[in-house]
């Protein structure tokens, strides 16, 4: 069966006035909640080289969407926040002493679980 040109791929859809309303005001109300526990907050890329993925999660690595760049390296939308808050954690943050409290409100984009039914794009809000 062919597909639309205004369809989506499967997996996701959009948020449209009162739904997206009221997911910005959960956002909102949540990082409210987590600033005042001492959370900040941190926003990782969007992209990411596929091969961080590689790394400790196979699963990851093969249900992320792929694409290469100008320079023919191999990047992923973001599928999963874990390494890209390694990444993070050991780069930009190297050298602050102590434990650090982050907090995520963004979205992954992975290839949906076959027989899963779940809905591709998710916001999370993670606790690092």
């Amino acid at each position: 069966m062919p597909r639309s040109l205004l369809s989506l791929p499967s997996g996701f859809r959009d948020l449209l006035f009162e739904e997206a309303d009221r997911r910005r005001k959960a956002e909102a109300i949540l990082a409210t909640v987590f600033a005042g526990s001492g959370y900040g907050e941190v926003r990782p890329s969007s992209l990411e080289f596929l091969d961080i993925y590689a790394v400790g999660n196979q699963v990851i690595s093969e249900r992320a969407f792929k694409f290469l760049d100008r320079d023919d390296q191999l990047l992923s939308l973001r599928a999963d926040f874990t390494p890209a808050v390694a990444r993070i954690v050991s780069t930009r943050l190297r050298s602050i002493a102590g434990p650090q409290r982050s907090g995520i409100a963004e979205t992954c984009s992975a290839v949906p679980i076959p027989n899963g039914g779940a809905i591709a794009r998710s916001g999370r809000w993670e606790q690092s």
